[in-house]
């Protein structure tokens, strides 16, 4: 008995050490086996083989993954790598869901099983120490920022216009309301290309459903308006009721519909100055001129009676205050990412 316990003891240490090159190998034959089953096996079965093989740490059907996975967890690098890789495993199974409307709903479902706490004890002695890894790693792997991405992610594809209520659900839940977030919110950084496809299929899909609900409520609204204006209450009642897609009462919705397609400047639209903008700071400015011509632009659209007590002197100090060491730069894409990312978290 003292043999065997010393083979299992001197064949977990020897996975502590195993070399970094074979770690990455580890983790592609992981990464292969998983983009094979997502090919064949129904979003259901492959939710419980994630759960047994991630959360649980036992009782998956192909024991050499388990292998492959004790491996991984029992290295080095774990502490700083597994989050990488548990991520990436969620994301071959969601990008290849997100192809398919009918297996949208496993994603959150996936994403929850992380809030699931195993309860039983594994009787494999020889993989008992990899496990309790496992489990400690998993944990963690909830406090990142991949998993916060995640959780966001499972709110949008687990929305339902019905159940949202702004003056009881936190802001955070309507994070799907928001498509041009999307890629700030759900992809974390060094997020690969295939993520980053999948997030912006999802927001342009998010975004042209909105477009169409919104369309059709003010068609509704406008031909409404146009039948109460005559005598025939029975034709009245031929039309469809189409739903307010927005969060905005009727009176709100009209208003912020005639504002942004209405004239604000001059002739000019919301959509003419924007575009004025784009154009003016492409040209090569410096990145200090972009955020003095950034803050003129913004602060044309704020009441100035608003403005004038604080905000205004807030947003212009906010916009200062971002990475001053290049302001003698060229505004290029890394400047301006880092400049919209500090200004949407102000």
């Amino acid at each position: 008995m003292m043999v065997g316990r010393r083979s299992i003891e001197t064949e977990v240490t020897s996975w502590m050490n195993i070399s970094g090159r074979e770690i990455l190998t580890h983790e592609q034959q992981l990464y292969n086996h998983l983009l094979s089953k997502v090919e064949v096996d129904p979003p259901d079965q492959l939710v419980r083989d994630f759960c047994s093989l991630f959360i649980d740490g036992y009782g998956y059907v192909h024991r050499e993954i388990h292998q492959l996975v004790d491996q991984i967890v029992l290295s080095k690098q774990a502490d700083q790598d597994f989050k990488f890789v548990l991520n990436r495993c969620c994301h071959i199974l969601i990008n290849r869901w997100q192809t398919r409307p009918s297996h949208h709903a496993a994603i959150p479902e996936l994403i929850g099983l992380f809030e699931r706490v195993p309860t039983k004890t594994p009787t494999d002695y020889s993989r008992h120490k990899a496990i309790r890894r496992l489990r400690e790693l998993t944990t963690l792997f909830t406090q990142t920022e991949q998993y916060a991405a995640l959780r966001r992610l499972a709110q949008v594809m687990s929305y339902s216009a019905d159940s949202v209520s702004i003056s009881t659900q936190p802001l955070g839940t309507l994070i799907r309301r928001y498509p041009y977030l999307y890629e700030h919110c759900l992809l974390t950084d060094g997020a690969r290309r295939e993520d980053q496809q999948t997030i912006r299929e999802l927001q342009a899909q998010v975004q042209r459903q909105f477009e169409i609900d919104l369309t059709q409520y003010v068609t509704y609204r406008v031909r409404r308006a146009q039948l109460a204006r005559s005598s025939n209450g029975a034709t009245r009642q031929l039309i469809q009721p189409v739903k307010n897609p927005t969060l905005l009462d009727d009176h709100d919705l009209v208003l912020a519909v005639k504002q942004f397609a209405g004239k604000v400047e001059g002739s000019n639209t919301y959509k003419d100055l924007a575009q004025r903008f784009v154009t003016h700071t492409s040209q090569g400015i410096s990145f200090q001129s972009f955020k003095d011509d950034l803050y003129q632009y913004l602060v044309t659209s704020i009441e100035p009676s608003y403005g004038k007590r604080r905000f205004n002197d807030q947003l212009y100090n906010q916009l200062k205050n971002i990475l001053p060491d290049s302001n003698s730069q060229r505004v290029n894409d890394m400047l301006l990412v880092k400049a919209c990312s500090q200004l949407l978290n102000f």
